[in-house]
């Protein structure tokens, strides 16, 4: 490395783990909605937005592009810190809601590491990005989503 340059240039993302999954944990009051195909959809509101959102699906929210584009987006695109702030846990969690659109609605973070802007440079591309809406009995409907991001430093 030349002198004066930035070292956090040559910082390597090692792994960037990711796991989305429709949360179910009382933002709100829970109901039921049954069809004649006896297929139970559980929804609740969400009382940060006040929207209807949905649980048990059929099919899960997607970026369009896939996972490996999301990936790619935000490595090439946050800024990390230093490894010595990640040395303890590495974990962070957003929640975002994918709306029947496709568009990210009541994004939060509930979890970040001290002292950084990580979480908040994921909620800014996680609503830059297009979803897929996730789907119940094989409607769009809005989900609210989880992300569990766990950075590894090289």
């Amino acid at each position: 490395m030349a002198s004066g340059e930035d070292p956090m240039k040559y910082w390597t993302i090692v792994c960037i783990a990711f796991f989305v999954w429709p949360l179910s944990f009382s933002y709100g009051q829970e109901a039921l909605a049954q069809t004649n195909h006896k297929v139970t959809c559980h929804f609740q509101l969400d009382t940060l937005t006040n929207l209807i959102v949905f649980n048990n699906l059929d099919k899960q929210p997607t970026v369009e592009g896939g996972l490996q584009s999301l990936y790619r987006t935000i490595g090439e695109n946050v800024h990390f810190p230093s490894q010595d702030k990640f040395d303890l846990d590495p974990k962070m969690f957003v929640a975002f809601i994918v709306d029947v659109d496709g568009v990210v609605k009541g994004k939060r973070i509930l979890r970040n590491k001290k002292r950084t802007q990580v979480a908040e440079d994921v909620l800014g591309i996680i609503e830059n990005k297009k979803w897929i809406p996730g789907t119940c009995q094989g409607k769009a409907v809005a989900t609210l989503v989880v992300f569990h991001l766990i950075v590894c430093l090289k």
